[in-house]
């Protein structure tokens, strides 16, 4: 049963869209500045979070974004249109952002299987992956060692501007209908009172006509003034937690690795392999730190605006802390195993030379005593 204003009719949109994201990592970096010389697609713009006044943050290299047209997609036998645009991050990532309008006069409950149906539909899937390659070839020649990682994120944020009647902020986050949105679940079965009080924990306000509230794969955000900054921030999380998700995934495989093709070069004592595991680890060590360097440079905030807020709770929800704590411990391992690989090949080479140091003494002595 939907929840109702004052009259008695139910909540109902009068201007909204579902925004859902698909981010894949493509690239170690991408020069941003160069790909929008290459894009022949019409205007181009960065992100600029426009809230609040520019003093209170900043963005070290705001990634580049452009309209892709609108696609037609099938679900289920009906036909949807489709905005497209995508957003380029530096740090390798292409976000895909599919923006499906929310019909009129629309329900919660018809919002919860509109969103059931097409979130992680496997048309909405092959869209956007398809999109993301079109892409991806489009600025090749700008992005350092292209490849499509098969790691990607995927998030949904119901977008309303609007609705017939203005429900009370109360009354619209009590609706009890929307943590089965944030879900995406319209199943029948009843959803555990636990989940239900999990998926709208965090809510945030910060004029009293507007909400926000953000799970770990979808959002719901109300904002009258069609503001996209939320979304935006979200975003930005989003390709964060992608690239720390493929750097803790490759430092997994360079450590499996690391530990076999030591043992192999220290039993042989093959001093130019070790010098080559040596810096090849170092290069890994780079790179990921880099990332973590760009990460935690990303955005800076001057004092606590609401903004920063709502962004370090979609951190949390993001786990990227956790993250980038896995991501700089296998580092410091990798560190560690590389010093003392350096240290055997110093001290192989310092055993080499006082060998051949004693061997020129003994020669010396044999020497003198055949001239005697």
């Amino acid at each position: 049963m939907s929840a109702t204003v004052s009259g008695g009719d139910p909540i109902r949109v009068q201007r909204g869209m579902v925004l859902i994201y698909r981010l894949f990592d493509v690239a170690d970096a991408i020069d941003i500045d160069r790909a929008a010389t290459l894009v022949q697609r019409g205007e181009t713009r960065r992100l600029d979070l426009r809230r609040f006044q520019k003093n209170q943050l900043s963005i070290s290299k705001p990634p580049l974004s452009y309209e892709l047209g609108q696609q037609r997609v099938a679900v289920d036998g009906q036909d949807f249109a489709v905005d497209s645009h995508v957003r380029i991050f530096d740090i390798g990532v292409l976000s895909i952002v599919l923006k499906v309008v929310i019909p009129r006069g629309a329900t919660f409950d018809e919002l919860v299987e509109l969103n059931a149906r097409i979130s992680d539909h496997p048309a909405i899937e092959r869209l956007a992956k398809d999109l993301a390659q079109q892409v991806s070839d489009d600025i090749k020649k700008v992005m350092l060692r292209p490849k499509f990682s098969g790691f990607f994120e995927d998030y949904t944020v119901t977008f309303i501007e609007s609705f017939v009647e203005t429900p009370s902020i109360p009354l619209l986050s009590a609706h009890p209908a929307l943590p089965r949105l944030l879900l995406s679940d319209n199943s029948p079965r009843g959803i555990s009172k636990e989940a239900l009080e999990d998926a709208t924990e965090m809510r945030f306000s910060y004029y009293a006509d507007e909400l926000a509230v953000i799970d770990y794969n979808s959002a719901f955000v109300y904002e009258p003034g069609g503001d996209p900054d939320i979304p935006d921030l979200i975003e930005f999380a989003s390709a964060q937690l992608l690239e720390l998700r493929y750097y803790d995934d490759l430092l997994d495989r360079e450590l499996a690795a690391m530990y076999d093709e030591v043992e192999r070069v220290r039993g042989k004592m093959r001093k130019r392999e070790v010098r080559h595991l040596t810096r090849r680890l170092l290069q890994v060590v780079l790179e990921v730190t880099q990332l973590t360097e760009k990460i935690e440079n990303s955005l800076k905030w001057v004092g606590d605006p609401y903004l920063a807020k709502f962004y370090q709770a979609a951190a949390k929800q993001f786990n990227l802390a956790r993250w980038q704590t896995q991501v700089e411990r296998k580092v410091n391992l990798i560190s560690k195993m590389t010093e003392l690989l350096s240290d055997q090949i110093n001290t192989d080479r310092a055993l080499l030379l006082e060998s051949l140091v004693v061997i020129l003494i003994l020669f010396e002595i044999v020497a003198a005593l055949i001239r005697h």
